[in-house]
């Protein structure tokens, strides 16, 4: 909003603004929706070129008038089939859960995204109460980050010793790809996503995916077909 309204004030001729998930989501309270909305469209007064990640925002910033002159395109999102595979030749799978305690047949469900309470974690932790699997979740909260925490979630799984032994938050880590094959399944039950590359990286190594019906997320999984999906906020369903 500031970097296109100050190219507006600066007079540059043309003003290209990628959209990586627009806020506004149709599971927000209506009065902060229109709130979004509103601002969306009047940085959209200097806005030439709009690019979204996913189709559903390029035809909902075309609906919405998010763009005055009409250019909008969705471009995508992706990632490298040379980092991501199913293939193992250094038997990450093995050395991974070694080090991490695990089993090599226990079911590890893995999870990778910011932690805070827009990425699903409450429902994900309620959810593997009654799943005999061991959730890997990785990432961490940016400082910059004005998302709602899960420090009480934590908390909550410290007090439970089943859940404290099968739930490991992995914090930031560079060894995603070895992660993903060390799984078994992969999870992104997000409230909001503009069109998470964390999907694909997961379809790219072989793993199935459960995430919520959201836009990005059911532009990648074809429920059903290259994995499932379940209602936002919705635990049972999620287990």
């Amino acid at each position: 909003l500031f970097g296109r309204m100050a190219a507006k004030m600066a007079r540059v001729p043309r003003v290209a603004y990628t959209a990586h998930g627009f806020y506004f989501h149709e599971h927000m309270p209506a009065p902060r929706r229109a709130a979004h909305i509103s601002l969306e469209w009047l940085a959209g007064r200097a806005t030439h070129t709009l690019f979204t990640q996913s189709e559903e925002d390029a035809e909902t910033a075309g609906r919405l008038g998010l763009c005055k002159t009409g250019d909008v395109l969705a471009i995508g999102n992706g990632s490298d089939p040379d980092i991501f595979t199913p293939e193992d030749p250094d038997n990450a799978r093995m050395r991974i859960r070694e080090s991490l305690g695990t089993p090599a047949d226990r079911v590890v469900v893995l999870m990778t995204g910011r932690l805070v309470e827009e990425k699903g974690y409450r429902e994900l932790v309620t959810a593997m109460r009654d799943i005999d699997a061991e959730l890997w979740a990785v990432g961490a909260r940016l400082e910059s980050d004005h998302a709602s925490g899960i420090a009480d979630i934590i908390a909550s799984i410290d007090r439970d010793p089943d859940l404290k032994s099968r739930i490991r938050f992995l914090g930031y880590r560079q060894d995603v790809p070895d992660l993903m094959r060390a799984a078994d399944i992969f999870t992104l039950p997000s409230h909001r996503e503009g069109m998470p590359r964390s999907i694909i990286e997961a379809m790219l190594t072989g793993r199935p995916v459960v995430a919520t019906d959201i836009r990005g997320s059911r532009e990648e999984v074809v429920d059903g077909e290259t994995g499932l999906l379940v209602p936002v906020r919705n635990a049972d369903a999620l287990a």
